[in-house]
């Protein structure tokens, strides 16, 4: 793929950098530079999440933070609660459930609210 991102969105190497960093000032600060705060970034992120975490669980988890911001940044709720979703598939697949069932708890709440 090209250096930058595709008109549709995100490049495969925006997916590697974006599961790398685990902060998000730095996942904001890269989406801003790429222009890449858009609604349908989130969707992808979530789709990427979903794709990564049978391979890397860890991964998985960044590229699912970098969607909640996003989605946040965004102001979209259902967004927001698709990417907590999406997160708590992760950790549930992990084993992680405790966390699983708050991410599941705060969707469904987001969710309800409209």
């Amino acid at each position: 793929m090209s250096g930058g991102a595709s008109p549709a969105g995100l490049a495969a190497q925006d997916i590697l950098a974006l599961s790398a960093l685990g902060h998000d000032a730095g996942r904001l600060a890269y989406l801003q530079k790429r222009k890449l705060l858009r609604s349908t970034i989130v969707s992808q992120l979530n789709d990427a999440t979903l794709k990564e975490f049978r391979a890397n669980t860890k991964n998985a988890l960044m590229l699912a933070e970098a969607a909640i911001l996003l989605a946040k940044r965004l102001r979209h709720p259902e967004l927001v609660a698709q990417s907590l979703r999406v997160k708590a598939n992760v950790l549930t697949a992990a084993g992680q459930y405790q966390d699983a069932i708050q991410l599941y708890d705060a969707a469904l709440a987001i969710f309800t609210k409209k």
